[in-house]
Parts: structure tokens; C-alpha cells; sequence
């Protein structure tokens, strides 16, 4: 939005168009944005938990370069054409033709843009709009001799006169000069003169300016006259000739200095000398395709050099990116801004500017496709800038002054920079420095101009935006924080993620390779995940993945590729799944039978999966009501009837059965309460157990965000009806006094207010809906009988181990010994129920953070202990926050409690698949831990 109210109201309204209905009008409408909606924070303030820096450092550095003698005169010579047009185009509009001045003024700074480029794209362009103003002379004379046959005196377009304002009357037929008509409405994109109405370059995405510049950029010119059209095209003649002779010297110093960085600039290569991946951007295909020819002969490798502009599809933009990511032999993407548009390109943390962008908002955009979230090293901008040139000169003070306010304000600039700019464009800037005649005089006015913008405007941007840091009260963060620890303490990523996948992996035919810790080479995707792909119409996996990794702290490591983090949403981990599921979905619907390898007792029990769902009153698609949240719960459920929540997967430590385990299980399976239907057992328990807390929970999130909303809603729609009633009063005694409005009568103003208020009452209507919540009943999606080892093992005559004993009595004291050990510590913890994987006790360090305690309580004298697999899983997924705390029974019940903090990492090795839990030895990890701390 540029940093315009009016234009953010209208961003707004695409959220909520009742809210932010009507126009924008300064001082009835609150230009701070709803905090409900929105938060507007600097990067450089945006901060972790742990109080480091969300965003890396980036640092931005002027590359200035000498044009040549040749380069020189030429720059000289079409900057004189540019500016010689431009002058003409403004006297169009004080001819009252703004909008033909305004096309052919982009057209003409188009090509000074392209001057800069390079001297292929100022070649072509001479070149392409010679020949189009060609064409419209031919197009022309044809008219001119037309009317001199038959004398009508008709103009070239619809309505255009018979010649230039000023053609003195009496001239013969077709001998006078003709005027030319510029109509754009059969142009390739079907832009029409019309569309310049009001028209803003800077408004443009990336992509649309280079469909727009590729349709009028070579045609649209200011020549009125047929004989001005002819001199005109003489001079692009001479130019394009002399464009070619400085392209056929050989000569670039633009080039030779990004050559010079690639060659001599250390933060480019890694250790071993090889060039780190790189993104270019330039502005014009045609560099574009110049710079991909001279990299890839200066790299000596076509595959080392991809590109993205804006005719590549978004879908092939992505296949791009990916080979870029990942394709260890790619090191440089040539982009134009079509790459500032919403992509990751943060396996690169260096950039060029090749060409410098005159919005600049794509200045902060284009830096954005590396300064990401994730990004771990400084990020580095090199901006290309040709000394002694018009524009050069205002990037260059544009530059120094951004250099300056980054180290005065600790790096807060680049987020702000176009907001800057808001009250005198960077464009107004550069086409000012063009068209001046007087270069000194439009330097001295350009400084001040930059200085002030980039000077104290910048810093009161970046005051105002500084007092939302407060938008979190403390107690808020902390909450945040603990929702998120504790999401973290259960997660099935990244181990469980990494196993399963891994596995599946190898079975639909893949291969992977164990590179760094915790990282792998992809260097198969089996053609059961490619099928599955195509069939889905993704096209988003590679033949093979330079690294990959589960757990997000292992995307980035010194020295080493980045990786992508195969999790939820990931292609490779979509179509394995996608695979699977065609090769193996129906087996899902039989159910299952799971053994408990910690469970020594003898009663089976059937474990339920149920989701259940909140709706609102709002009808959605077929007329059902519309599901606002949706949750899965687990049950277990006993030969008694007695039922239980089983916790977050508790599947994880069960096991599959062997062939003779499950052939003794069948009677069980097969037993009359388990065939009984079960649905209404489980039902009825969450129904009175998990809904309503459910629904509670959802109701006061649901009921907050109807009050803010209805609130706005009322202020805005109200303030629209207001207006438009006042405004059909004053037009209704205008019309009576006989002065009508040509554009808005009162009838229509009426009208307006009348629509407002029905929208008003639509609105309070569909948000009466949106409160009335009401949960559906759960259904049972899925089921498995859990036998205990206890049973299996009396079914097939095993011997139960030692420790099958009662633990019991054990585990309880070894707890609440913990509990008393954490409460003289001065620490408040929480017994978590039995069920809970992979910890027993939730505590708060003394820093705030939630740790988890795992106990395990041995008589004095054991030997070992056991740990299932999902405990060690959760250790090592919560390293720094995970205590496994030992408690040695005496036999008068007595206890000793230690401490062990991050107890596997480096000591347990994740468990195999398979292996649901491990024999420790308690002596040595009893010597490993110390008195609680």
C-alpha cells in the first residue's frame, strides 16, 4: 500500500469489507492499523524467547563503477533523446493530454532504465522500438495518402483532428502534417489509454511491470506529426547504431565489476574456494538473459545458472527455487522482481542489485527473499552503481544516507524505506535528475530532498513503529510460551517424523544417505513418489534432494548446504504418505490389535480414536453448518466398561505382534464385548467429558473476536450511512436551487446510505450466527484392541521378566519424592497424569521455562531400569529441558532423588524401528546424576 491510508483501507477491506467499508476520509477514519488484525513491527526488533535476534544482521554495500569513453557518450546521447521526449510528453499534458504524457513518460523512463542495464537491453530496445515506430509511420503515410485521394480530411484515429493544434488552415490535402493517435486497445495485454488514468508505475507487482513494459515501452512516443515521428525515428537509428558499436567492443564496465566481486570479494566463496549461492536481480529480461550467458561461461557450467522471470509460470518458478534450494550444482539465480514475489530464497544469504529498482519498496522486497525467518547467517546486498551518471548520483547519495541511518539505528531502515518515500517518490527523484537542465541545481535539491527523507523521516517511521512493542503484555508472552513448550514437549517431530519417514522411504523404493548429524542426501526419489506426484498435479518434487533434515534446528550448518525440513507440508513427506496410502489405504479400515510391552497385567482393552466438531450457525456448502474446530480425541476402554482418555498418541510404545503372538490373541479379539459395538461407550464419554471443554474453550475465543469485529463494524458502517445522509441533503438543496451535480444526485447519495445500513444489518446478522456455537456429536473414525504383555505373555507360555513385578507402589513414592524435592527447590510443580507420554512432572526453571521430568524410581540395589522408546524420543527432542530424575528406594520407603539434565543426548542413540523400549544400567547413570538443581 505505500505507506497511503487510503490505499491500506482498501488492502483492509479485502479482510473484512464491512469493516472497512467506503472510502477512506482523513479524519473520520483512523489511520492506525487493528491491532486484532495486524501487528506492524521492524525485523531488528523482533526477538525469540531467549531474547536473541529473530532476523539475522544484513548489511548493504556500494559497488560504484566508471562507464567507459564509449559507454559514456553513449549513456550522454540517449539520456539526451530521454530527456528530449520527456520534455514533449509534458507538453501534452499541459495540453490537457495527461494521459497519453503519462504513457509515453513511463515508455521513455523504461528505456533510461535499460540504458543502466546493460548494453544488450539498451541495444534491443533501440532496436524493437525503431521498428514499431516504423511500423506506425507505414500506418500512417497509408492514412495521409488515403485522405489526399479523397480529400476528406478525416485524422488517423476515432475523433483525432486533421492536424497538430496550431496547422494553418488552407493547406492542401495531405500535405499538411498528420497527427498520430496512440491506442493501446488492441495491445497484447489489452491495456487502453484509459487505464493510465491516475497511473502509478510504483504500483505494479514485479510481474505485471514487466507485462506492461513489454506493451507499450517501444511504440508510445510524443511525436504529433508524421514528420516528427520521421526524425524520431532517424535519431533511434543513430543511437542503436552507435549501441551496437560500444556492444561490439567488448566493453562492460558494469559486468567487469560484478565479475570483480565474484572474483575478489571473500564473503562470496566458502572454505574450499567455491562460489556461494548467489541471486542476482536485475530489471529486464534482456540483461537477464546476458547475465545468464556471461555467468555460465565465466563458471564454465550451464547448469550452474538458472533464471526467473516474469513469463515463467508460477508453478515452473517453483520448480526453480526448488533446483536452486537444492541442487548442490546451481550456485546463481538471475532474477527480475517476479522472484520478489512471495518466494524462499533464503538458502543464499548474498545478493546483487544489478540494476537498482526506482520503487523502493522492491528494494526491501527483493532483500526479503533471503532476509527470512530461519536465516542464520548475516545477509549481504551488493548494489551496482555507475559513477557520473544522472541517476547514478541520486542512488549513490540514496545509498551513503541508507549506510549512515543503518549504523545510527542499529540496521531499522530497509523495512521502512519505501514508507519514507511516500511524500516525494524515488521515481519523481531520478526522472528529475534526468530532465533537469541544470544538473548542478537539481543535485543540491535532490541531497536535501534524500536527506531529510531518509534522515528524519525514517527515524519518526521507525519511533512510531516502535511503540507496538508493547502489544504483548508480559504475562501474554509468557503464556504464549508455554502453549508453545509444551506443544514442543509432545510433538511427533521431529524423531517420529524421521522414522516413519525414513522407513517408508526406503520400502516405496528410495535412497538416502546419512550425511551430517541428523542430515541426509536425497540421491533417489523412486518413481512410486514421482507417479503419486503427477497424479496429484504437484510437480513440486526433484529427482534427488542435496539435504534434508527433520528438525529445524538442523537446517542450517556452518560450511554446509541448507537443508529442507521434511515435515507436514513438505512434498518429499506428502507423497510418501500419498504413496502409501494408494498401495496400502484399505488395510486402515480392518482395525488393528497392538500389544503394551509395559503393561504386566492380564485384561485386553480397546483403545477408540474419535474426532469431535464445534460449528456455528452459518450454513456452509450443501446447507450444513460451518465446523469452526475440529479435535481428535483417544479412549481406552476395558471388558468392565470403565473408560479413560488414553493422552496424545498413546500408540507409540505399542507393538505390532508377531505371527504366533497374534494367532494367541484371536480368541480375545474375537471375544463378545469387543464385538459388541463400542461407539456408544466411547460417545457418551466424550460427550460428557472432552466436549464441553471443547466448546467452552472455543466459545471464548470465538465470542472475543464477534465483539472487536462487531464494534468496528458498527463505528464504520454507521459513519458510511452518517455521510451519505447528509450528503443526499446537501445535493437535494443544491438540485432545488437549481444547481444539480453532474456526477452524484441526491437520489443516488440516498441510495448509498441505503445499501450501508442493509449491510449493517446483514453483518449484525451473520455475526449473530457466527456466536451460536453447538458441538456435533464425536464419531468413531478408528479402533485397535491393546493387548497387555501380561496376557500375551501367559497366551504363549513366556516367562514375564523380573521387573513385571507390581511397580506400582514404587512409581508413587519415586513421584511424590520428586514433587517434594522440586518444592524445596522453591519451584511450583505439576503431576501430570499417568497416561502422559514421555514425562511425569511439569516444573518451571528459574528462567521461566518450562522443564519436564521424567521419573524413574528403582529399590536400592537395582541393576537396571527401562525406558520405552517414545520417553527417549521426547528426551532427546526436548534436550535442553528434559530432566530424567532417578529415585533410589530404600527398604524402610526412604528415598534419595538425582538429577540428570538432557540424559540421552550423546548416551542413548534413538531407538530403531521396532524397538518400542531399552535396558539401562542404573549404577552408571545413578553416577551420572547429581542432587536436584
Amino acid at each position: 500500500h505505500n505507506g497511503k491510508p487510503e490505499d491500506f483501507q482498501l488492502f483492509m477491506a479485502l479482510l473484512d469489507g464491512d469493516r472497512f467499508a467506503g472510502k477512506y476520509r482523513r479524519g473520520a477514519h483512523s489511520d492506525a492499523p487493528p491491532r486484532d488484525l495486524m501487528r506492524r513491527m521492524v525485523k531488528e526488533d523482533l526477538l525469540r524467547f531467549d531474547g536473541t535476534r529473530l532476523f539475522p544482521e544484513r548489511t548493504a554495500e556500494t559497488a560504484k563503477y566508471p562507464l567507459s569513453e564509449d559507454e559514456a557518450d553513449l549513456y550522454e546521447r540517449v539520456t539526451a533523446y530521454v530527456r528530449d521526449g520527456m520534455n514533449r510528453a509534458e507538453r501534452l499534458r499541459s495540453e490537457g493530454d495527461g494521459r497519453r504524457s503519462a504513457v509515453v513518460g513511463f515508455a521513455l523512463t523504461i528505456l533510461q532504465r535499460r540504458l543502466a542495464s546493460s548494453p544488450l537491453a539498451i541495444l534491443r530496445s533501440l532496436e524493437r522500438r525503431r521498428a514499431r515506430l516504423a511500423d506506425r509511420l507505414k500506418e500512417a503515410e497509408f492514412h495521409r495518402r488515403g485522405r489526399g485521394r479523397s480529400g476528406s480530411g478525416a485524422g488517423i484515429g476515432a475523433g483525432q483532428p486533421d492536424g497538430p493544434a496550431g496547422a494553418q488552415p488552407g493547406a492542401q490535402p495531405g500535405a499538411q502534417a498528420s497527427a498520430l493517435s496512440l491506442d493501446l486497445a488492441e495491445a497484447p495485454a489489452g491495456y487502453r489509454l484509459a487505464d493510465f488514468e491516475d497511473f502509478d508505475p510504483d504500483e505494479l507487482l514485479g510481474s505485471e511491470a514487466e507485462e506492461l513494459e513489454a506493451v507499450v515501452a517501444d511504440e508510445a512516443t510524443a511525436a504529433r506529426t508524421v514528420e516528427e515521428l520521421k526524425a524520431e525515428i532517424d535519431e533511434l537509428g543513430r543511437l542503436a547504431r552507435l549501441a551496437q558499436a560500444v556492444l561490439a567492443t567488448g566493453v562492460d564496465r558494469k559486468w567487469e565489476e560484478l565479475a570483480r566481486l565474484l572474483e575478489d570479494t571473500p564473503e562470496m566463496l566458502d572454505e574450499a574456494g567455491r562460489l556461494r549461492k548467489l541471486i542476482v536481480f536485475t530489471e529486464h529480461r534482456d540483461t537477464l538473459e546476458y547475465l545468464v550467458d556471461r555467468l555460465r561461461r565465466r563458471l564454465g557450467r550451464s547448469g550452474a545458472v538458472v533464471s526467473i522471470h516474469g513469463g515463467v509460470r508460477r508453478e515452473d518458478r517453483r520448480k526453480v527455487q526448488d533446483r536452486f534450494m537444492q541442487d548442490a550444482a546451481v550456485s546463481v539465480l538471475v532474477a527480475t522482481d517476479a522472484a520478489g514475489e512471495g518466494l524462499n530464497l533464503q538458502r543464499a544469504h548474498l545478493m546483487v542489485n544489478y540494476d537498482l529498482p526506482w520503487n523502493p519498496n522492491r528494494i526491501e522486497q527483493r532483500f526479503g527473499r533471503i532476509h527470512r525467518i530461519g536465516q542464520t547467517e548475516t545477509c549481504r546486498l551488493w548494489n551496482l552503481v555507475a559513477e557520473d551518471t544522472r541517476e547514478g548520483l541520486v542512488f549513490e547519495r540514496l545509498l551513503e544516507k541508507l549506510e549512515e541511518q543503518r549504523q545510527a539505528l542499529g540496521g531499522k531502515v530497509f523495512d521502512v524505506l519505501g514508507e519514507a518515500f511516500s511524500d516525494r517518490s524515488l521515481r519523481s527523484l531520478l526522472i528529475d535528475a534526468i530532465t533537469a537542465e541544470d544538473p548542478a541545481v537539481q543535485q543540491a535539491r535532490m541531497r536535501a530532498v534524500i536527506d531529510v527523507t531518509v534522515g528524519d523521516r525514517m527515524t519518526e517511521l521507525i519511533d512510531a513503529q516502535s511503540l507496538l512493542s508493547d502489544v504483548l503484555a508480559p504475562a501474554g508472552v509468557e503464556a504464549i510460551r508455554d502453549q508453545m513448550e509444551r506443544a514442543r514437549a509432545r510433538k511427533v517431530q521431529p524423531s517420529f517424523v524421521r522414522r516413519f519417514f525414513l522407513d517408508a522411504f526406503d520400502r516405496l523404493g528410495g535412497r538416502t544417505a546419512r550425511r551430517e548429524a541428523g542430515r541426509y542426501e536425497v540421491t533417489r526419489v523412486p518413481a512410486a513418489l514421482r507417479d503419486w506426484d503427477a497424479a496429484a498435479a504437484r510437480g513440486r518434487l526433484l529427482g534427488g534432494y542435496e539435504r534434508v533434515c527433520f528438525d529445524r534446528e538442523r537446517i542450517t550448518e556452518p560450511g554446509k548446504p541448507a537443508a529442507d525440513l521434511i515435515s507436514p507440508g513438505h512434498p518429499l513427506l506428502g507423497a510418501a504418505i500419498g504413496a502409501l496410502l494408494r498401495r496400502h489405504g484399505p488395510l486402515l479400515q480392518r482395525g488393528s490389535v497392538l500389544i503394551d510391552p509395559e503393561d504386566w497385567g492380564d485384561a485386553p482393552r480397546v483403545l477408540v480414536l474419535m474426532e469431535h466438531e464445534i460449528t456455528d450457525g452459518t450454513a456452509g456448502p450443501g446447507g450444513a453448518r460451518r465446523v469452526v474446530s475440529k479435535r481428535f480425541e483417544y479412549v481406552e476402554i476395558t471388558e468392565g466398561g470403565e473408560v479413560s482418555d488414553a493422552g496424545h498418541h498413546p500408540y507409540v510404545d505399542y507393538k505390532i505382534p508377531d505371527p504366533d503372538e497374534l494367532a494367541a490373541l484371536a480368541p480375545a479379539a474375537a471375544a463378545d464385548w469387543i464385538r459388541a459395538s463400542l461407539d456408544e461407550v466411547a460417545v457418551r464419554h466424550a460427550s460428557e467429558h472432552n466436549v464441553p471443554g471443547h466448546l467452552a474453550e472455543v466459545q471464548a475465543r470465538v465470542s472475543d473476536q464477534i465483539d472487536r469485529t462487531l464494534a468496528a463494524v458498527d463505528q464504520r458502517l454507521t459513519e458510511e450511512i452518517r455521510y451519505w445522509d447528509r450528503r443526499a441533503l446537501q445535493l437535494k438543496d443544491q438540485e432545488l436551487a437549481g444547481q444539480p451535480n453532474d456526477r452524484l444526485n441526491s437520489g443516488r447519495a440516498r441510495r448509498r446510505a441505503d445499501e450501508a445500513d442493509q449491510r449493517l444489518q446483514r453483518r449484525r446478522e451473520e455475526l449473530a450466527r457466527q456466536r451460536k456455537l453447538s458441538a456435533r456429536p464425536p464419531r468413531v473414525v478408528g479402533g485397535a484392541l491393546v493387548a497387555p504383555a501380561g496376557l500375551v505373555a501367559r497366551l504363549t507360555g513366556a516367562e514375564p521378566p523380573s521387573r513385571a513385578a507390581d511397580t506400582v507402589p514404587t512409581e508413587r513414592l519415586a513421584v511424590a519424592a520428586v514433587l517434594a524435592a522440586e518444592r524445596a527447590l522453591g519451584r511450583s510443580p505439576t503431576e501430570l497424569a499417568r497416561n502422559n507420554k514421555g514425562y511425569d512432572i511439569e516444573t518451571r526453571a528459574a528462567d521461566g521455562r518450562l522443564m519436564f521430568i521424567e521419573v524413574k524410581g528403582r529399590v536400592a540395589g537395582a541393576d537396571d531400569f527401562t525406558v520405552t522408546a517414545s520417553e527417549i524420543l521426547y528426551g532427546l527432542n526436548n534436550a535442553d529441558r528434559h530432566i530424567l530424575a532417578l529415585v533410589e528406594i530404600a527398604d524402610d520407603d526412604s528415598t534419595t532423588v538425582r538429577y540428570l539434565h538432557d540424559p540421552f543426548t550423546g548416551r542413548a542413540p534413538e531407538p530403531g524401528i521396532g524397538e518400542h523400549d531399552r535396558r539401562l544400567n542404573w549404577p552408571k547413570y545413578w553416577d551420572l546424576a547429581s542432587a536436584p538443581r
